[in-house]
């Protein structure tokens, strides 16, 4: 396995050159959604949105102190976590569509420190908020199989927030798609081209 950035994407007789690192039998690629450099080198088009999940920290509430949470708590109603972390609490949730050039949305983590607020009064104000992003495919199912273009390049994206827990099995899938053997499910419904 190599490590290496890449601006770009092309075949080539033996394989295919990861422009910027070296030619490759086949690639995989180890990410959430390529950049657009990368992206229009593949011409390869996808509904995908970049979803964003506003998060903050809530400095006050250490481990020291009894309010903390001793483990990862979902509040349902107000559709946010809180997990116990070295630096205070961590609160997060919430998800807006808006790309990756939106800026934070206040009203959101507002909402979160509100909810927190009311579940723990003693926690404190948020010290630090930030936003995170995330690719989404319309129908929440992911993006899994090989480049009409490109057939060595290999999809396994848009997961949305379900990435770690479906990555030992999209992994099994890429290994076979890769492998050329028949994959343990159909893929048909995950297949690139299908936008």
């Amino acid at each position: 396995m190599v490590r290496a950035e890449v601006s770009a994407i092309e075949p080539r007789d033996n394989g295919i050159c990861a422009c910027g690192s070296r030619t490759s039998k086949s690639l995989r690629t180890m990410r959430s959604w390529p950049p657009a450099p990368i992206r229009a080198s593949l011409r390869h088009r996808s509904a995908i949105a970049s979803c964003s999940t506003p998060s903050a920290v809530i400095m006050s509430c250490s481990r020291k102190r009894a309010i903390c949470c001793p483990r990862p708590v979902c509040y349902p109603e107000h559709g946010f976590y809180m997990v116990p972390m070295a630096n205070g609490l961590r609160a997060a949730g919430t998800v807006e569509l808006g790309g990756l050039a939106a800026p934070l949305n206040p009203r959101r983590t507002a909402m979160i420190r509100d909810g927190v607020k009311m579940l723990l009064p003693a926690a404190g104000h948020g010290s630090d908020e930030w936003l995170g992003f995330r690719p989404s495919i319309p129908g929440s199912l992911p993006v899994i199989g090989s480049s009409r273009r490109l057939p060595r390049v290999t999809y396994a994206f848009g997961h949305g927030h379900l990435g770690l827990t479906l990555s030992a099995l999209t992994s099994y899938l890429v290994s076979q798609l890769v492998a050329g053997q028949r994959p343990a499910v159909d893929l048909a419904p995950l297949r690139p081209d299908r936008f």
